[in-house]
């Protein structure tokens, strides 16, 4: 039997050409896919079809600490698509365990929205939203 062990601080973001650093607690990256690969209807037969979708859109959420120096980052980026006229401001994005095999990523990648903001007593995050076109995934260890 062996023991095998996971440490967060192995994740790189990727963005843009920006390493992405500064993260929250707990659920620090997440990623939905828009659509199942495969979608299936059943006749009144009872045939089944199965269809193959090839919507490959993905929406990541990235927590930041409030004080990461990524939330810059990202708020020029998000800028600076608001300001691109034909879609410019799209840009690569990988997310990479340096210790496995995990590989996430997609060639083009936008920017949503800024996060909302809330202010407390104490230090809070701050809730990225990054769409992404053609998004790939690897799931391997660790």
């Amino acid at each position: 039997m062996s023991t095998s062990h996971y440490n967060p601080k192995n994740w790189d973001l990727v963005f843009a050409g920006y390493l992405i650093e500064g993260f929250g607690t707990n659920t620090f990256i997440s990623i939905t896919k828009d659509a199942e690969t495969f979608t299936d209807v059943v006749g009144v037969d009872g045939r089944v079809v199965r269809g193959h979708m090839h919507d490959e859109r993905a929406t990541m959420e990235i927590t930041l600490m409030q004080t990461s120096p990524s939330n810059r980052i990202l708020s020029d980026l998000h800028a600076a698509s608001r300001a691109a006229p034909n879609g410019e401001d799209v840009a690569a994005l990988r997310l990479v365990n340096r210790t496995g095999t995990d590989e996430h990523k997609a060639a083009e990648a936008w920017i949503l929205d800024p996060p909302d903001l809330s202010l407390e007593s104490g230090p809070t995050e701050r809730v990225w939203k990054i769409r992404m076109a053609q998004y790939k995934a690897t799931h391997g260890g660790q």
